[in-house]
């Protein structure tokens, strides 16, 4: 079983996985900066909690298309052993797997992503403080 403790954290009863490949900054309810591993090694681009997805372009018009994303048997499989991994090891504690927007639309209602703390919706990333209590979902 892979180590997704080294790209988790739990804060505010809620566990959460980063499954980007950059560290993601969060503020907890009582104000707490709380940073969440990624699984990539600095200077790489791979690491194996990164959940990804597949994209495909229909188009609509002569100029204009629109772009959905599928989820991969790796994505799939991936979300799986950490869904098995957190129940085992955080059965007490709600999971979030963070991913990216594309993601989130791959894996709807299992991948979710970020919404910014109040007062940081207009800041550079590296600035950018994100929400403990509310994530962004996709329901089909």
């Amino acid at each position: 079983m892979k180590n997704f403790e080294a790209c988790s954290v739990t804060i505010d009863g809620c566990l959460i996985v980063n499954t980007t490949p950059h560290e993601l900054t969060f503020q907890s309810l009582d104000g707490e900066l709380v940073t969440v591993p990624t699984s990539v090694p600095k200077g790489e681009k791979v690491g194996f909690a990164v959940v990804n997805a597949k994209s495909n372009e229909v188009q609509v018009a002569e100029d204009l298309v629109t772009t959905t994303f599928t989820a991969t048997p790796e994505g799939l499989d991936l979300l799986e052993a950490i869904e098995d991994w957190a129940g085992e090891k955080h059965p007490n504690e709600t999971l979030r797997v963070i991913g990216s927007m594309i993601a989130v639309n791959a894996y709807p209602g299992r991948v979710v992503g970020m919404c910014p703390a109040p007062g940081f919706e207009r800041v550079p990333p590296a600035e950018k403080r994100m929400r403990t209590d509310k994530f962004t979902v996709v329901i089909q």
